[in-house]
This record gives structure tokens, sequence and C-alpha cells, in this order.
């Protein structure tokens, strides 16, 4: 499956040169038929995105978090940014996004 793992240049590339909605996820993975998404810019990830995604997940692996690099309130962002915010999820499943509305 493809991931942002396979490289985060080519996925951010591909994330906000389509005109279409994509979701990559950031394992080598698909998402599960059931899942919670959690979409948020998590700059930085806090208490209260935990909390939203733990008492809307039944489980670990069914609560994945979503970065957009496009949102329609805020500037895009870069792939830099992109990287830090990944970082700061502490392991949590996550897909990256080029969805500018949740």
């Amino acid at each position: 499956p493809v991931s942002v793992s396979s490289g985060p240049e080519w996925a951010y590339e591909l994330l906000t040169s389509s005109p279409h909605p994509l979701m990559i996820p950031t394992v080598p993975s698909t998402l599960p038929a059931s899942v919670t998404l959690l979409p948020g810019s998590f700059n930085p990830l806090h208490s209260g995105h935990v909390s939203m995604l733990r008492h809307g997940a039944p489980s670990a692996d069914e609560g994945w978090l979503e970065l957009s690099v496009a949102n329609v309130d805020k500037p895009t962002v870069t792939l830099e940014d992109a990287r830090a915010r990944l970082e700061g999820l502490g392991g949590r499943r996550a897909v990256l996004s080029n969805c500018a509305t949740f």
C-alpha cells in the first residue's frame, strides 16, 4: 500500500497538486472498514485532541488523525511543517489529506 512512509516528499507533492480529495496513511495500511477520523491542524497535538479521539474511537486501531495540508481557513501546510506535526502525533495512526474542509 501507498503511505507517507514510502516517501513524504512524494506524498506531499501528490496532495498539493491533485485537484481530487486524497488521503494517504502515514503507515503502510489501508483504513479499516470502520474508523474514527479526527481532522485537525495538530499544531500541536494537545490533550483535547487526544480526549476527543479516545471518546470517539472504541479502540486505538479505530482512531486516526487527519492532517490536511490544505485548509480553507489557514495557510497551506509546508512539507517541513507537515513532517514536524506528524512527528508530534506520538506514533498515532494518521492520514495526510488535501481536504480543505471537514
